[in-house]
């Protein structure tokens, strides 16, 4: 029991001293969300409600996966952009909903990426350790688990959290922690959603555009759901100050 209460104890200080600074945010609700910011985005072959698509909507960033759809969709970046590759600890947020039964189709619902190779194993693969993915993987009966992969130059690490139940049509809120010493947090609806470990140091930038709703390039990885915001910040963590003597 002292042992969780001291945990407990260091995770508050730690975070007492953690700054958070925006790097960026892509809010739905706002009309310019696609041309304000570091980087213009455009929709990825929006094709409509009957035949799939991607379409901002009531505040929603709304990426389905129908049967007839057979583009990838969600919205992309104009060009690459670096500094969605934070260069030490970073903090991912996202607030959606998912909204089909995507583990009939067998696929993963990815809500950001930049890095496209998930776990890059070819020789001609190489270029693809840089930036990140974030992503569910989805089971029957509203299961999902969140996943990661990190790209660190030489080689990348996916990892994930603990499986969680999210209700279909309900908005959820999940946040991923790295803090480029070697972990990773889950966190979901305010809640632990697991702990991984991946390699020291911070990720290598992306040389590639950003997606958010889908996967990079074709490979229909489609979210399933709707997106209200996506946010990165960089988290600067600061040196605790010193015990006084004596004490």
């Amino acid at each position: 029991m002292f042992k969780k209460i001291l945990a407990t104890i260091v995770l508050v200080a730690m975070a007492a001293f953690a700054a958070d600074t925006l790097i960026a945010e892509w809010d739905f609700s706002k009309e310019d969300v696609l041309s304000s910011g570091k980087m213009p985005f455009l929709l990825r072959h929006s094709k409509g409600e009957t035949d799939g698509g991607a379409k901002i909507e009531n505040g929603l960033l709304i990426c389905t996966r129908e049967a007839k759809q057979d583009k990838p969709n969600g919205i992309a970046s104009v060009k690459p952009c670096p500094d969605f590759s934070p260069k030490g600890a970073f903090k991912f947020t996202a607030d959606f909903k998912f909204e089909e039964n995507l583990h009939r189709q067998g696929i993963v619902g990815t809500l950001f990426d930049n890095k496209y190779v998930t776990m890059p194993n070819k020789e001609n693969q190489k270029k693809y350790h840089k930036g990140f993915q974030i992503s569910f993987r989805v089971y029957p009966n509203d299961k999902y688990v969140p996943r990661a992969a990190f790209g660190f130059g030489d080689k990348s690490k996916e990892v994930s959290g603990k499986q969680v139940i999210l209700k279909k049509g309900e908005m959820h809120h999940l946040e991923i922690y790295f803090d480029a010493k070697g972990n990773v947090t889950f966190t979901i609806n305010g809640k632990a959603a697991g702990t991984a470990v991946v390699p020291e140091g911070p990720i290598a930038p992306s040389t590639l555009t950003t997606v958010i709703g889908d996967r990079y390039g074709s490979s229909f990885s489609t979210f399933g759901g709707a997106i209200s915001k996506v946010a990165l910040y960089n988290v600067e963590e600061e040196a605790a100050p010193a015990p006084e003597a004596g004490k």
